[in-house]
């Protein structure tokens, strides 16, 4: 008998910016996802209806409406509520803009490094199809990175 084919994850990153779309990119591949680019968030919110992806990361800052409210949109929508969501931002902790932001997006701030909390975030928020295990690495819980996103630094 023939063992299923694993299906790829795909993950779809919303930026205006080439250079940011690309280090995500770059990074999410390394971790092997499939990853599709929209660069304005209204054509992201048609892309994740349609599409469906496994995961959709954003920064906080897009053309025409923020990824605040963008990730805000996704989530009100019973079609994309389910799909976890990124927001990848350079805002500090206690921005009352994220305070806006629905319990169930995870935040990746850019002061640490965004390939290792990608890795943790991704491993942590998109199952595994090729183990039964929960991934090996140590990942806090989402409440933890928006309360406190490096807990060695105060």
């Amino acid at each position: 008998s023939e063992r299923p084919r694993a299906r790829f994850h795909e993950a779809l990153v919303v930026s205006p910016s080439r250079t940011v779309a690309r280090a995500v990119t770059v990074s999410l591949e390394r971790l092997g996802l499939r990853v599709v680019r929209a660069v304005d968030p209204f054509q992201a919110l048609a892309m994740t209806v349609r599409a469906r992806p496994d995961l959709v990361i954003c920064g906080a800052v897009l053309d025409g409406l923020d990824g605040i409210d963008f990730l805000s949109a996704l989530n009100a929508m019973a079609a994309t509520r389910h799909v976890p969501a990124v927001l990848v931002t350079s805002f500090d902790s206690e921005s009352a803009a994220l305070k806006r932001l629905p319990e169930s997006v995870t935040v990746v701030h850019l002061d640490q490094t965004l390939a290792a909390r990608l890795e943790g975030v991704v491993h942590e928020l998109v199952p595994c199809e090729t183990c039964d295990e929960p991934s090996p690495l140590p990942t806090p819980h989402r409440k933890d990175r928006r309360d406190n996103p490096d807990p060695d630094h105060d």
